[in-house]
């Protein structure tokens, strides 16, 4: 508190979200005086329209600008569920339209995370995302999977 922070980076091991009421009460906490910038690094499984439509109020009231840094790791419906074992594709991709249309898509940093099943996806990521209206693209390796990493340094964008 007080030390005029460029940026917090709130990310964990889970879900940042899985406590929601802790993490807001933290967030209602901060102003201009402690941090200028809030990344939150989520997997988008645990927010919905209301609690999007909460944190927004909450960065207006306190001058502290949010920044979001979704994982999703595929562009289908079936490569994404196989990955995220439990989370839904569909309320992924309503998540983050509505992260990009309260926040701005220039506040929206997407990371996909190559592993095995999205292997043929990789040509198609930064054009599925740019549809979405969101350009801000990081694509990284499994760093357990090494045929991920020989396909991504061998990928070249066109």
């Amino acid at each position: 508190k007080g030390h005029n922070l460029d940026r917090i980076c709130i990310l964990g091991s889970r879900e940042v979200f899985f406590y929601y009421d802790r993490l807001i009460k933290f967030l209602k906490s901060l102003s201009v005086a402690d941090t200028k910038v809030v990344d939150l690094q989520t997997n988008l499984t645990l927010l919905n329209e209301i609690r999007i439509k909460e944190l927004k109020q909450i960065s207006d009231n306190t001058g502290v600008k949010y920044l979001f840094s979704p994982s999703v790791d595929g562009i289908s419906k079936r490569t994404y569920e196989s990955i995220r074992k439990g989370a839904k594709f569909n309320q992924v991709i309503e998540n983050l339209k509505l992260v990009r249309d309260t926040f701005g898509a220039e506040n929206v940093y997407v990371n996909f995370t190559l592993k095995k099943p999205a292997y043929k996806e990789l040509p198609k990521v930064r054009s599925f995302f740019k549809k979405l209206g969101i350009t801000n693209v990081q694509i990284s390796h499994d760093i357990y999977d090494e045929k991920a990493k020989k396909l991504l340094s061998n990928y070249k964008e066109s």
